[in-house]
């Protein structure tokens, strides 16, 4: 623990200045946990990088980090009924025009992805602070979209960033975690990439709709599974086969319930 305080102290008092002017890239990763069905004590354990460039910023979890791996570079096939209960985040922020563009992709189907404000993320800053890391950090309250969530910040890092679509806060998000206490996110490591670029153009194809409209797409994709998957011509199920994958659909519906964004799928 001593050794990762003292890289972080002097990375950052080192090269924050410098990374803004070259091609390097922080890269720094949080411990996120969460429960899968808010009705057991099961917690799933993810990881999440966030890259900050310049003004711009790429958060992904590693899940989706090797489904696109897959899915966008190698053109392999996905196995659409692979039991995956693990989270496909991915959000970059641009911190010049402040925007946050969330991407979501339903497998089999386009990406689709939507853009909102840094400045809709209404953020209360509380006069409580605690140590962690050796950094004293204050804590901060947001209400988004079904959760409440309380965010532990460090002035002393001077990046306004932090883990999924969270942000705007005077310091780096450190820890975070809603008040059910059914999702966390805790920081833990920062490094600096060198002359590496982050290869974002398969994002580029991506179909932008409204919020709604995502929230529409996500309930066809939990509900008609099987009739997305059968029009992709790929796979034709005997009548009870088929029957056997929507009952067994309609079951993980039920047991992950656990949505970052209540009513927001992400597989």
């Amino acid at each position: 623990m001593r050794y990762f305080i003292f890289s972080l102290q002097l990375f950052l008092c080192i090269n924050f200045v410098h990374s803004q002017t070259s091609q390097n890239l922080y890269k720094i990763l949080y411990d996120i946990k969460y429960l899968v069905d808010t009705n057991k004590s099961e917690v799933l354990n993810e990881q999440g990088v966030l890259f900050v460039e310049k003004n711009k910023s790429y958060f992904l979890t590693k899940t989706a980090d090797q489904r696109d791996s897959i899915f966008h570079f190698n053109n392999r096939p996905i196995d659409y009924h692979a039991n995956i209960k693990s989270k496909v985040l991915r959000v970059v922020k641009n911190h010049d025009n402040r925007s946050i563009f969330h991407y979501v992709q339903f497998l089999p189907g386009p990406m689709f992805n939507t853009t909102e404000e840094m400045d809709s993320l209404n953020w209360n800053i509380l006069t409580d602070t605690m140590t962690i890391y050796n950094y004293k950090c204050q804590k901060a309250s947001l209400e988004y979209r079904g959760n409440t969530w309380w965010a532990w910040f460090a002035l002393d890092l001077p990046i306004a960033d932090g883990p999924y679509k969270f942000c705007g806060l005077p310091g780096l998000i450190i820890k975070m975690e809603n008040l059910k206490g059914n999702w966390s996110f805790d920081l833990s490591s920062i490094s600096i990439e060198k002359n590496r670029f982050l290869n974002l153009s398969f994002l580029e194809k991506s179909k932008q709709v409204s919020y709604q409209e995502l929230l529409k797409e996500s309930d066809s994709w939990k509900y008609n599974r099987i009739e997305r998957v059968e029009a992709t011509g790929m796979i034709k199920y005997e009548p009870n086969e088929r029957l056997n994958f929507i009952k067994l659909n309609l079951e993980r519906i039920k047991k992950e319930n656990n949505d970052i964004e209540v009513g927001l799928m992400h597989y």
